[in-house]
């Protein structure tokens, strides 16, 4: 069995005027290439969140925990107390990072 990935086809954008016509490409690309490719893209991608200062504005109930170094109960015990806000999205139960940073800046 081939463990080549082949691209059947691949297409040049056309103008809205529908002047260029489509070029159909076939590529044969292993499963390493694929995966050397994924490694690189997921680099330039961590890249350009770091050098943006991209944070996310929710932490999911694990996330908080790393963030305030505790047990994931500790993040619940201070949602059920409502010392911590709870956001739902769909069954995720989300965090503000905002709040997260109050809530350590109120406890030093």
């Amino acid at each position: 069995m081939n463990s080549a990935c082949s691209w059947e086809e691949v297409e040049r954008a056309t103008s809205p005027e529908g002047g260029t016509p489509p070029v159909v490409i076939t590529v044969g690309i292993d499963a390493a290439q694929i995966e050397k490719i994924a490694e690189r893209a997921a680099v330039i991608v961590l890249g350009r969140i770091r050098s943006t200062g991209a944070t996310f504005p929710y932490f999911t109930i694990e996330e908080a925990a790393e963030y305030l170094r505790c047990n994931p109960q500790r993040v619940y015990d201070l949602l059920s107390q409502r010392r911590l806000s709870r956001f739902k999205d769909g069954r995720r139960t989300l965090v503000s990072r905002a709040e997260l940073e109050r809530h350590v800046e109120g406890h030093s």
